[in-house]
């Protein structure tokens, strides 16, 4: 995100720490207005989470450009980026009771979360440099869309993550 604020939002060091300073305090709000929501509708609160992200990095470089269209776009990643750990874990655990321990809530981290942060930053890292930093906000929005479809799409039979076959309590 700091390419991104310096290059196209022509942000210093200052502007960029305000900024990310607004994206974490919106990801602490998105943390706990997920887990609010997830006890109600846990399969909308997960795709609707996936999906607020993905659009947020679409939106990026079309407002982003102008420091308030960057606060505004970054405290509703930060919304939808906050609510993700919580919303992915929770559908997890609901689709596999067994694994809602602590290996599992630790492997979970480790497996989902480390390695995207590593990966993302290193293709993201490889995009900028070669395509520039709008180029690799669009990319990680398709890749974003991708995700986001492709898990609405496996789980078309379930509701609100309950499995087909399981009597409603």
């Amino acid at each position: 995100m700091a390419p991104f604020l310096q290059q196209q939002t022509g942000a210093g060091p200052a502007l960029i720490s305000t900024l990310l300073l607004v994206f974490a305090a919106a990801g602490i709000l998105g943390n706990f207005a997920t887990a609010a929501s997830l006890g109600k509708a846990l399969r909308p609160s997960v795709l609707g989470a996936l999906a607020v992200l993905a659009l947020s990095q679409l939106l990026m470089p079309l407002f982003g450009t102008w420091t308030a269209g960057a606060l505004i776009v970054l405290a509703v990643r930060g919304l939808a980026y906050g609510g993700v750990p919580v919303a992915l874990q929770t559908w997890l655990f609901h689709a596999d009771p067994a694994a809602a321990n602590e290996n599992g809530s630790g492997m979970f981290v480790v497996a989902t979360f480390q390695s995207s942060i590593a990966i993302g930053s290193l293709l993201g890292a490889v995009m900028v440099d070669s395509s520039g930093a709008r180029a690799a906000m669009y990319a990680g929005a398709t890749l974003a869309t991708f995700v986001t479809h492709g898990a609405g799409a496996r789980t078309g039979t379930e509701t609100d993550g309950a499995r087909e076959g399981d009597s409603p309590s």
